[in-house]
């Protein structure tokens, strides 16, 4: 398999490099970005939790975060999302109740891949549908793991 990883990509194993990688990555968002508008589907995870994380300390207000409340998350999991990212970190954040609508989708189906397709297929059209009311959006930010990216065949 073809790696697809900058050549230049250093791995990240101490608080220097860390911090380097983060100051560098704000510096050239700001550069990119500059007064537009980015949106981001904030799922709770890991990685949309870092890349929210890094376009706020980048381009504040302009990051618009779609949180979508599927039931199907960690317990307490959607609370803490809006506690840190809304209210302790400041982030425009939409926040989608649909529990009821994803649960009724997958009443009587039971095979595990079927549930996963139909939980991303309704969550994009979920995120669409909001997006969709929102004006002046220029990029649509993603938070993907190089894992993630292999699995997905790039």
């Amino acid at each position: 398999m073809k790696d697809l990883r900058d050549p230049n990509f250093k791995r990240i194993t101490t608080l220097e490099l860390a911090n380097e990688f983060i100051d560098n990555s704000i510096k050239e968002l700001k550069e990119k970005i500059k007064d537009d508008q980015v949106i981001l589907a904030l799922s709770g995870g890991v990685d949309s939790n870092v890349v929210a994380a890094l376009l706020n300390k980048a381009i504040g207000k302009n990051l618009i975060c779609i949180h979508v409340n599927h039931g199907l998350l960690r317990k307490d999991e959607s609370k803490e999302v809006i506690e840190n990212f809304r209210d302790k970190l400041g982030l425009n954040l939409i926040y989608l109740e649909v529990e009821d609508y994803f649960l009724n989708k997958l009443e009587g189906v039971s095979d595990p891949e079927e549930k996963r397709k139909i939980i991303g297929h309704e969550f994009i059209n979920c995120f669409v549908e909001e997006a969709k009311k929102l004006d002046g959006i220029k990029y649509l930010a993603q938070g993907t793991i190089y894992p993630d990216i292999t699995e997905s065949k790039g």
